[in-house]
Order: C-alpha cells, then structure tokens, then sequence
C-alpha cells in the first residue's frame, strides 16, 4: 500500500551535485538465522532525490523452501498456509521490475542494514550490486543523529518523531510487515537528511558513517553510565570491548569513545 508523504525539504537543498536514486527495501523472514533464514515478505520503494519523486513500488509474499519458526510468526503473524500459493525467491528474484528498480538504484536503505542486506544479497543475487558506501541504514544514521535516545528502534522513531501518523490510512501500517515498515524506513530517512543537512549522495554517506564520540555508555548492562567512570572503574572491561567485532559496526559512537580513551591512557 502507497501512502502519502509529507513534502520534504530535499527540494530545497541546492548543492546537490546530480539526481541519485535510493532503493528502500523492508523484509520478514522465517527466522532470525542470517546464514540460513528465508524472505518471505518482500517491500521495495525507488526515489529520485532531491526531488523526492517515487519511481516504483514493489510488494511480494514470498513461498518458502522450509518452515517458519513459531518464535517469527509470532512477530510478523504469517504462517507457511498464508504462502501456499505465492511464488518462490527464485521466481521474486528475476522479476523484471525488481530487477529494474536494483539496477536503476544508486544506493539501498533499510533500517538494520547489517541483517537485512547480506540476506537479500544471498537470496536474490543482483542485490550484490551495492557495497559498503552504497547502503544506508536507517538505524545506525539514527544513532549518529540522536545518540541519546533510550532505543532506536523503527517502532520507537516512527512515534517520537510523528512519522506517518496524520491519516487514518496511515496509521494503518502496522509494525514487521515488510511495506509498512518500508515506508516507515523511507520516512525516517527523509527526516534524518533534514537533521544531516546534507543532499542525498556521497555526502550524506559520509555523514551517516561518521563515528561521534558519547559521553555515555548507550547499551548493555551499564548503559547509561559515564565513560569517563567506566574507564576508571572498569578498564578492563572497556579493552575487552573495543576488541569486539561487532561493536565499531553497532555501536559506532561507543566505538569512537572507546578508541579515544584507549588513545589518551596509552592503550594500557
């Protein structure tokens, strides 16, 4: 379902150096195992920035070579009858259209990019098009625009910040499923270019990759505490986190703070 959008101040912004297109893309799946999880509900929105004009929509259902785990039906409520007679990845994937819209898109957004894109690049091999300077992730541009914020979840931002909230129609869209959660990705990231001001491009993509020290810690069991505390408190602990793979990627922010104090004490 397309919704209405409100006018954004993209078309204001002057120095953009050439029309991009950004590719929005939302999924559900049968399981949270990236190696292994299937799609089973598809969404994808092209635009063309800075006039914010959209070019394609595309919705699939998508029928399953295995079973659906209780554990996410429970989230996105689909279960393996509602596909029965949907087509398979392998037939989603050579859609014309979807094909069109990947290849016509200079960069692809979703929110929680780090699960979502290396599943569509295994399930449906043109996604594997787009590298690291060419996705945006809704998620880690929030972390970066407002680090102090108790979570960042899509549900969370869409309410803090009004997103599609004004019709009836647009209230309607509900959370974890693929179109819905689509166009919720697609509002958040218009409302993350007008606190980046920057036009959309390689600008931009700088801006959401940029590490931003905290003061604070922002996750785990000693969120909230301050880094300065934890540092003297608690060294160890921030050595054996500053070493952890997954946390430069994250947890940016966290990351640039620790790298800063390992810095100043020397790395003892």
């Amino acid at each position: 379902m397309k919704v209405a959008m409100n006018p954004s101040l993209l078309d204001m912004m002057v120095d953009t150096p050439r029309d991009v297109t950004v590719l929005f893309v939302d999924t559900e799946t049968t399981d949270n195992d990236q190696e292994t999880c299937e799609i089973i509900d598809l969404a994808l929105a092209l635009f063309q920035y800075p006039k914010n004009q959209g070019l394609e929509h595309l919705c699939h259902r998508v029928r399953p070579h295995g079973e659906i785990t209780p554990e996410a039906s429970g989230v996105h409520n689909i279960i393996l009858s509602d596909l029965q007679y949907c087509p398979t990845i392998e037939a989603v994937a050579a859609d014309p259209t979807l094909l069109m819209m990947i290849n016509n898109a200079d960069y692809v957004c979703s929110h929680n990019s780090d699960f979502d894109i290396p599943i569509l690049k295994r399930q449906i091999p043109a996604f594997q098009k787009f590298d690291g300077v060419q996705i945006f992730d809704t998620m880690r541009m929030a972390r970066r625009a407002w680090p102090e914020l108790p979570d960042h979840k899509l549900a969370s931002l869409r309410y803090r910040f009004r997103l599609l909230l004004e019709t009836p129609e647009e209230r309607e869209l509900g959370n974890h499923a693929a179109d819905g959660d689509m166009w919720k990705c697609k509002a958040l990231f218009d409302r993350l270019v007008q606190e980046a001001q920057c036009p959309v491009g390689e600008s931009l993509v700088a801006w959401s990759q940029a590490r931003i020290p905290v003061a604070n810690i922002t996750f785990g069991k000693h969120k909230g505490t301050a880094y300065a505390v934890l540092a003297k408190a608690e060294p160890d602990y921030l050595r054996w986190l500053y070493e952890q793979d997954w946390l430069a990627s994250k947890f940016p922010a966290d990351y640039a703070t620790i790298e800063g104090l390992l810095t100043v004490n020397g790395g003892e």
